[in-house]
């Protein structure tokens, strides 16, 4: 898989390494509590795109599931998966005026580059370039909400939503589609072309070990190994305003989350690279006066 399966974790690469990683125990799930509500919250880490010999299930995140009324992701799972929605938002992929990726490139090289990158998609060469440069690569590696899983891999937000489909749970997200959409579309296409091209060509056997780094540190449910794992600044291929992309909306969830959990015991899913940091949800709750803490196995 590409460098780009890197954007699965919702911006892990664009920490900086000099920033300290705040709460982030050996735990993907933790629980949320709080002295004036008498059931608990929860809230775990996912990676967007795993492929399935490595997915699992956590010790205790079923359990959770049976705790709590209401399963909330990013964004309503059930309503991206709505064909009218995805419909309504293939405009906004488009780069304006007709123009496509060709008019921003005059190294001939480049556009050969991408030409043959363009061609790994199922969609005709010429649609894919009228697509802003922030959605080509999600969709051609399928880690955009709106490709589907290769094959080979699975999402924890789909797993997570099957389970909570069988439990009956409330659905609902922290975000609309439209908001990920801005966040995503925060600069310049120059620039965003600029990093597509970067990721395409760091798409070698570097990029490859640091994929399986990242997934093992997953799969071990190490927090800090995450946060700690790259360093942005030698890592192409992540655009966009990154203090938007995971501090913004961290700060923006918080308010949400509490007048969730305060109607409802809530479980939350969310890319575990929001969870630790100064900024990171895990800090803010503690912040807001909840108390986290990493949830134990569960027999």
């Amino acid at each position: 898989m590409r460098i780009l399966f890197l954007f699965c974790f919702y911006g892990l690469i664009a920490r900086a390494a000099a920033q300290t990683s705040g709460i982030c125990d050996k735990s993907l799930l933790w629980e949320i509590s709080h002295p004036d509500l008498a059931k608990r919250s929860y809230v775990f880490g996912t990676i967007h795109l795993i492929s399935k010999d490595k997915f699992f299930w956590p010790d205790s995140l079923l359990w959770a599931l049976d705790q709590t009324r209401m399963a909330v992701f990013e964004i309503d799972m059930i309503e991206m998966a709505n064909p009218l929605l995805q419909a309504a938002m293939l405009p906004e992929m488009l780069i304006e005026d007709g123009q496509t990726l060709d008019d921003f490139l005059n190294d001939p090289v480049d556009k050969a580059l991408l030409s043959k990158y363009i061609s790994g998609s199922k969609l005709p060469a010429s649609i894919v370039k009228r697509i802003k440069p922030v959605f080509v690569s999600a969709l051609i590696d399928g880690s955009s909400p709106m490709a589907p899983t290769k094959g080979n891999t699975t999402s924890f937000e789909k797993e997570i939503l099957t389970q909570a489909r069988k439990r009956k749970m409330m659905v609902d997200g922290l975000e609309s589609a439209a908001d990920q959409f801005h966040m995503l579309d925060q600069t310049p296409y120059s620039e965003q072309l600029s990093d597509l091209l970067a990721t395409i060509k760091y798409q070698d056997s570097t990029s490859t070990d640091i994929l399986a780094a990242l997934t093992d540190a997953y799969v071990q449910q190490d927090l800090c190994g995450l946060w700690q794992l790259i360093n942005p600044q030698d890592t192409p291929g992540f655009v966009g305003d990154q203090t938007y992309i995971l501090d913004q909306r961290n700060l923006n969830w918080i308010p949400v989350m509490q007048r969730m959990i305060n109607r409802r015991p809530t479980f939350f899913s969310v890319g575990a690279a929001h969870l630790p940091g100064p900024l990171g949800v895990l800090n803010l709750l503690q912040q807001a006066g909840y108390t986290v803490r990493p949830v134990a196995p569960q027999h």
